[in-house]
């Protein structure tokens, strides 16, 4: 696991160094294309802050042994804080942002910020992948005292050979001009499992994608046991 993390931080990290350095060499050369130099670099700063955002994230996940706390909260004021955050994003890249709640649904207890962070990573996810069409947000009941978590994008999908490894650490769904290493999916199936949630996706290549997480109305509270990152 070390040894995959420093081969991908340093791939990643070369690629910025890379372009970092042709971006000095512009400006020294041409004074007049400064400012597209300028772009450029803060365009990499910020996919290193993504990298590094994603395995900070990834390893509090991992490394949170405390005692899960549940509480009742609110969907609807979660749905909305939801829709907020994304609504900028997804107007960025011209892209539509289409919310369904289920008014059946109200309280339910769970732990608020884990539920939230599968959310956002699922959206962030599909806004990343998606240069086109909308990005639907889905809160609504199901059977047997559940609740389901759907978002679903008109992204670039994901290939049948690349199913089974979609939420596997560093893996990645399409070509290394998007930003990320990669754990965003690992993350939401690591908080999911801790939140007894099922996840399920279905995905077309070239036709976007739909992944849903179902999670019981009332979480019981429990010890959260050590997790080891696989292969250690």
């Amino acid at each position: 696991m070390r040894m995959q993390v420093s081969r991908r931080v340093a791939h990643d990290l070369r690629n910025f160094l890379n372009v970092f350095s042709t971006v000095l060499q512009l400006a020294a050369r041409s004074p007049a294309k400064r400012d597209t130099a300028l772009g450029l670099a803060s365009r990499q700063v910020a996919d290193m802050a993504t990298l590094v955002d994603e395995m900070v994230e990834y390893s509090k996940v991992l490394g949170d042994n405390s005692v899960l706390t549940v509480e009742p909260f609110d969907l609807i004021g979660l749905f909305d804080e939801l829709m907020h955050s994304c609504r900028v994003s997804t107007e960025a890249k011209g892209l539509k942002l289409v919310g369904q709640l289920d008014p059946a649904l109200a309280m339910v207890t769970s732990n608020r910020l884990k539920v939230k962070q599968v959310a956002l990573n699922l959206l962030s996810n599909a806004i990343k992948y998606t240069s086109s069409g909308e990005i639907l947000l889905s809160i609504a009941s199901v059977p047997g005292d559940r609740w389901k978590l759907l978002v679903a994008d008109t992204g670039v999908g994901i290939g049948t050979a690349d199913q089974q490894r979609v939420f596997e650490e560093f893996e990645r769904a399409a070509d290394d001009d998007i930003p990320g290493a990669g754990l965003g999916l690992a993350i939401v199936k690591e908080l999911s499992r801790t939140l007894e949630g099922q996840l399920r996706f279905e995905s077309v290549k070239g036709h976007g994608s739909v992944f849903e997480v179902t999670f019981p109305l009332v979480l019981e509270p429990k010890s959260r046991p050590a997790t080891s990152p696989a292969g250690v």
